[in-house]
């Protein structure tokens, strides 16, 4: 190996560290507690910032956790921009899987959308407060995560045009 690939992969994994730098991940007396109490936790970020590898690395430490994200409830065959009805039940759907999962007690439920507006977030939040749940907000620590360019090429949901990077 040379010296620069070396340098490389130090520097990527330095980088894989930073993005997963979360006490509920790193902490062992933070996850020892997690995984004894009812906790929701919601990532909210743009499309392509990280969101779903965070509720993976989320899933290996809680091997027992349910993720709810709609963008894996949607039929398949369909390509982006979704109707709007297509939307509105793959998130109705979502809710539905955190809302069974509240009710069985499971112990850590990671809610992997946007959640970029607090409507977005209601339903969740709701179900937390009903079966009594502690909720944390959680956003990638990714670096690109307001780059619309690399958000695009990372993205396996948006189509970026001029119209969406207008609104970053």
């Amino acid at each position: 190996m040379t010296d620069t690939s070396q340098k490389i992969r130090e520097q990527d994994t330095c980088t894989a560290v930073k993005t997963l730098d979360f006490p509920f991940l790193q902490n062992p007396d933070t996850v020892t507690f997690i995984k004894m109490s009812k906790i929701m936790i919601l990532i909210k970020g743009l499309p392509g910032s990280g969101k779903s590898h965070l509720a993976r690395e989320i899933s290996k430490v809680y091997r027992d956790c349910v993720i709810c994200c709609a963008d894996n409830l949607r039929p398949p065959d369909l390509k982006n921009p979704y109707p709007k009805d297509v939307l509105t039940a793959s998130h109705k759907r979502c809710t539905d899987v955190a809302e069974e999962a509240a009710k069985k007690g499971v112990h850590v439920i990671v809610v992997d959308n946007s959640n970029l507006r607090q409507w977005e977030m209601q339903p969740y939040l709701n179900i937390a407060k009903e079966y009594n749940y502690t909720e944390i907000v959680a956003e990638p620590k990714t670096s690109w995560k307001w780059n619309p360019v690399e958000l695009a090429a990372k993205s396996t949901q948006v189509r970026m045009t001029n119209k969406s990077t207008q609104k970053l």
